[in-house]
């Protein structure tokens, strides 16, 4: 029988507070944005999801094996933050979303906010988002959605934040990176929260990191471009134009 189990690491006392998801998505936008607030901020691992709904999946951090989803505080205890590199299933995600939410409430949250990488033809430079409470989304600079769709563990979080009356926010970051890491998108988000939580998390080493990626496919696509095309590399003195008749 699958089973979902919700293992402290550390006393999580119950008391009105935030959590905030970072799931896997479009540009490892969530996840990364909230383990670098881990990092800078010093927040500490208080517990970990497992069981055999859990995908199989172990993470290296600082060289030591974490699970693949994860459960960080603050040293107030003010925020929750939720963590996961993991893909779940549909059947996972209704089952870990329930359980999450039932560990939550006995914690004292209230509020939820769900950070979603948003595929975008082209970067806004803003971020999009829609909420159940009274957040003031465009006084932090999130543009207001009237339709959009949540997906993953999210969406079973969300429904029962609906159900049990918890106030809810998403804020979708977009982003044209599908396979890799949006460092630009991670610092948006970082910064998105900043605003909505008070908080003052230092996002240079995001934007680093995005400039040093940028920096390196740019120069992958001028060698490429230097190389030619697959037909310029096999017959390098070919006249490949056609001549009229």
């Amino acid at each position: 029988m699958s089973s979902i189990e919700i293992v402290e690491l550390a006393e999580v006392p119950e008391k009105k507070r935030v959590a905030v998801t970072g799931f896997a998505g479009a540009g490892s936008i969530g996840n990364t944005a909230l383990m670098h607030m881990v990092r800078a901020e010093g927040y500490r691992q208080v517990a970990y999801v497992k069981g055999d709904m859990m995908p199989p999946l172990m993470i290296l951090i600082q060289g030591e094996p974490n699970r693949g989803f994860r459960i960080y505080s603050d040293r107030e205890d003010r925020h929750l933050l939720l963590v996961t590199e993991a893909m779940l299933s549909t059947g996972s995600a209704w089952a870990v979303g329930r359980e999450l939410m039932e560990w939550l409430r006995k914690k004292g949250v209230d509020e939820i906010i769900a950070l979603e990488g948003f595929p975008f033809s082209q970067a806004s430079g803003r971020s999009f988002g829609f909420t159940t409470g009274g957040r003031d989304l465009e006084g932090v600079g999130v543009q207001p959605l009237s339709e959009g769709a949540i997906p993953g563990v999210n969406a079973s979080l969300l429904e029962e934040a609906v159900r049990l009356d918890v106030d809810w926010t998403t804020v979708f970051v977009p982003t044209q990176v599908m396979g890799g890491v949006d460092y630009r998108g991670a610092a948006d988000a970082v910064e998105v929260l900043n605003k909505m939580l008070g908080l003052g998390v230092d996002t240079e080493q995001l934007q680093v990191m995005s400039e040093r990626m940028a920096k390196a496919a740019r120069t992958m696509q001028q060698r490429q471009q230097k190389k030619g095309g697959l037909l310029d590399r096999i017959f390098p003195e070919r006249d490949r134009r056609i001549a009229p008749d």
